[in-house]
């Protein structure tokens, strides 16, 4: 899972959890989120963009927002047969350079 793989290990860092129970709280989905977690984070907001409708590189920005008003943000680039497919689906289908997702906990 893209969150989790992403955010893992500087979530991990920056709470002082395992990043192994960082990682499989996030993977596990907001529902089951660990309760040190929900506790610590406000939510998680993944931006995709592209540049253009045919570009097939996607920027992908994942962003950790704390209670506290802090925040860890991780970027990466990836080929759009990459990206889960329900964003690439969102792309498909709207013909937009922008997909948002927000993951509350």
């Amino acid at each position: 899972m893209l969150v989790a793989d992403t955010l893992s290990a500087k979530v991990a860092e920056e709470t002082g959890i395992d990043a192994g129970q960082v990682h499989a709280a996030l993977s596990r989905g907001p529902a089951a989120t660990d309760s040190r977690l929900r506790g610590l984070i406000s939510e998680i907001t993944c931006t995709f963009h592209r540049a253009h409708r045919g570009d097939t590189n996607i920027d992908a920005v994942l962003q950790c927002q704390y209670r506290d008003g802090s925040t860890v943000k991780a970027e990466l680039r990836l080929h759009r047969d990459y990206l889960p497919p329900e964003i690439r689906a969102d792309f498909w289908n709207t013909g937009g350079t922008e997909v948002i997702r927000n993951w509350p906990l």
